[in-house]
């Protein structure tokens, strides 16, 4: 969850309470906070400019998926945005690599490969020149083989 530093936001409990919330049409987090508060509830603001609406004051918050809300905090840090986690509400998301199952010569050359990514500091780097944020050291660890 994006907001706005100062905003009284901290979980997805505090979204229940008639606050406007913005979601990029057709996104996970459209799907998850549909889940959360019913499919076609008035807060939700399906838009592609949420950006725009938390930014202009017209939305309270935007929900989606941790990579994006990183990259969207990075891109204004003059905004003063911050993330309120809540993994209870909203399950993780993984971004991968679909390959056909049985292709264990493939699988097997995408392990090596990222792994020496990680491995050399190319994996980080390349990560935030696209989403403009550092990944999570965790999931970096997890990749080391």
């Amino acid at each position: 969850i994006l907001v706005r530093e100062g905003v009284d936001i901290h979980s997805a409990k505090d979204l229940m309470d008639g606050k406007e919330i913005a979601v990029q049409n057709g996104s996970t987090g459209q799907e998850a906070l549909e889940k959360l508060l019913g499919k076609n509830h008035p807060s939700i603001k399906k838009t592609p400019m949420s950006i725009q609406m938390l930014i202009g004051g017209q939305a309270d918050a935007i929900v989606g998926d941790e990579t994006s809300l990183k990259s969207i905090q990075a891109q204004y840090p003059d905004q003063h945005l911050v993330i309120a986690y809540d993994d209870q509400a909203f399950k993780p998301e993984y971004f991968g690599i679909l390959y056909a199952k049985d292709n264990t010569a493939l699988k097997e050359k995408l392990d090596k490969a990222i792994s020496s990514m990680v491995e050399d500091g190319t994996y980080s780097r390349l990560y935030e020149e696209w989403f403009k944020t550092k990944p999570d050291e965790k999931v970096l660890a997890s990749l080391k083989k």
